[in-house]
């Protein structure tokens, strides 16, 4: 039965580790959360007024990709799949950007999309709207700088409606909820103590030890000895096999992979909480499985009705 253990929780990524899998079901769900894993992000954008030196294309893609804050995203449906006409508040939320520089050169940030429909559909959270553009916090709980989209100089002006709708990675990037989503095998580092204690001395343990560029191994001061400290850093690059060979010694470290455990950092891009994002791909996967297994038996039946 696959499990996962969290190693590593905070505010915009989660490190964990998938147990108990083979590879193609470890990478479905890093493909899954990706492309798969719906968001809300502003998909139709109508330009009123723009005498800024950006062009309105350039303006309009980087307006797309600020990500928006959408913990109730479930309220909304995909616009392709709603029974409206054109567009309601459960497929779209509507968004204005409107800023003239009065006296002195004004910077437009992401704080500057302010929402227009706030309908029962879509609740508050606190004074704020639930769906907004992210706003980061750094480890400390200190407000960020938003997302910077343009400056104007004097007289200059924006003024643009926007409409936010769900929608997939798998469609465009600006759907995508992660920033960064990698996994790798858990690697296993043995070493073999009676050569490595026969064969080198203390100074040459320690540079051994110092041949590690992700720190897995420390030398034992009391009993002057290389233990192994953390061997999830290890990054197979081999270097500590590379100099035992040169030392002639053969097999005094073995480093190999799992096959079963894989390592999962997530980051997000603010859209949705890292956890969620995991929690959302995993039911996906769980869908997708579902499906294979009904549409095999289906399959299964129809032959042998055949014979």
């Amino acid at each position: 039965m696959p499990k996962i253990k969290v190693l590593e929780l905070k505010k915009y990524s989660i490190k964990f580790e998938l147990l108990n899998t083979d590879l193609a079901i470890a990478n479905a769900l890093r493909r899954i959360m990706i492309s798969e894993v719906p968001t809300m992000a502003i998909d139709f954008v109508e330009i009123r007024d723009n005498t800024s030196a950006l062009h309105d294309e350039f303006l309009a893609h980087r307006i797309g990709l600020v990500p928006l804050y959408s913990p109730h995203l479930d309220e909304f449906e995909f616009h392709e799949e709603c029974l409206c006409n054109s567009m309601c508040e459960k497929c779209t939320v509507k968004f204005r950007l409107h800023k003239v520089s009065a006296d002195d050169q004004l910077e437009i940030t992401s704080k500057h999309i302010e929402i227009v429909n706030q309908g029962a559909n879509q609740p508050m959270l606190g004074e704020q709207p639930s769906l907004a553009p992210v706003t980061y916090y750094d480890e400390f709980g200190n407000e960020e700088p938003a997302i910077t989209l343009a400056k104007l100089a004097k007289n200059q002006i924006l003024d643009f409606d926007l409409v936010a709708k769900k929608g997939i990675g798998k469609i465009h990037a600006k759907w995508s909820p992660v920033a960064t989503c990698v996994m790798r095998k858990q690697p296993l580092v043995e070493l073999d103590h009676e050569k490595l204690n026969k064969e080198l001395n203390e100074q040459e343990k320690r540079t051994f030890v110092n041949k590690c560029p992700r720190n897995v191994f420390k030398f034992n001061e009391a009993r002057k000895v290389i233990d192994i400290e953390n061997p999830d850093n290890c990054s197979l690059c081999q270097e500590c096999v590379k100099y035992t060979q040169e030392e002639g010694i053969e097999r005094g470290v073995k480093i190999t992979e799992n096959d079963h455990k894989f390592i999962f950092i997530v980051e997000s891009t603010g859209a949705l909480d890292p956890e969620d994002i995991v929690f959302r791909a995993i039911v996906i996967l769980q869908k997708k499985l579902r499906s294979l297994q009904e549409s095999i038996g289906k399959y299964s039946i129809m032959q042998n009705q055949q014979y």
